[in-house]
């Protein structure tokens, strides 16, 4: 029989687990569902576990952090989510209608129950009701592996969805990064999209059935490459769409570029 200790080291240890798997392979667990780009990776760091305190940092942008943490305690577990109020009222400018009430709703599509501005962050907090966190249900978990792998994989589940969907809201505004167009033949599939790191912002359908879709590129140093090599990369990201979707045509333009392309 474990003690309830135990429970907590391991429903936390699972989670670390999770997150490596998580960015060490590279992909999100639901490919497809998305239509953004890469997703900051999480960090666990050093928390106190024997109290059900459980801590992961990642970086956004400018070296400022994003956190989200765990307080799991019987009946009233609950996930807080940490963002710098910079990129809330930076991002804000480029979303509709609010990109800090979407973030609330990050968890289950309900407004979470506390917002609270603490020093320069915005603290979303969401109450998880579900049975699996009850005091009955951890008490079980002591004695029953299986009682135990559901609150793993449900705490695990809740922790990435929380950081996934805000994540998501805050890059798909993204505005500011390498803006781009993408004539297509038929829309990108999203699954496409998410392995080549593209943000998809609006699509158009056109004239003779070609799409267009205006997209954005978050990739490391961007921002710092010159007109040359930011279309020698946009050509590469050409060559990788028509490579993983032969049956189509892509041509790859700058935001700021015409093209006679119909």
């Amino acid at each position: 029989m474990k003690t309830y200790q135990d429970v907590l080291e391991s429903i936390f240890t699972n989670l670390n687990d999770r997150i490596l798997e998580r960015w060490s392979s590279g992909k999100d667990a639901s490919p497809g569902f998305w239509r953004t780009g890469e997703v900051p990776a999480l960090h666990p760091t050093k928390s106190e576990w024997k109290y059900g305190h459980w801590l992961a940092n990642g970086e956004l942008e400018d070296r400022l952090l994003g956190q989200i943490a765990v307080l799991l305690q019987a009946d009233q577990t609950r996930v807080g989510l940490f963002l710098p109020k910079q990129i809330i009222e930076k991002y804000q400018l480029h979303y509709y209608p609010s990109l800090q009430d979407d973030i609330s709703c990050a968890n289950d599509g309900k407004p979470c129950q506390i917002i609270r501005h603490i020093g320069a962050d915005i603290l979303f907090d969401y109450h998880l009701p579900e049975s699996v966190f009850s005091a009955q249900w951890l008490l079980t978990c002591t004695k029953d592996d299986a009682a135990l792998a559901m609150t793993q994989n449900h705490l695990a589940w809740r922790v990435l969805h929380i950081w996934n969907s805000a994540m998501r809201c805050i890059l798909s505004c993204r505005v500011n990064f390498l803006s781009a167009i993408i004539y297509s033949n038929n829309q990108i599939p999203s699954e496409v999209a998410e392995e080549c790191k593209i943000t998809i912002y609006d699509v158009y359908p056109m004239d003779g059935g070609t799409w267009l879709s205006m997209v954005g590129f978050d990739l490391q140093g961007l921002q710092d490459l010159d007109e040359a090599k930011k279309k020698e990369t946009l050509q590469s990201i050409q060559d990788e769409l028509g490579r993983m979707v032969p049956e189509d045509h892509f041509v790859v333009q700058l935001l700021e570029e015409k093209s006679n392309e119909k």
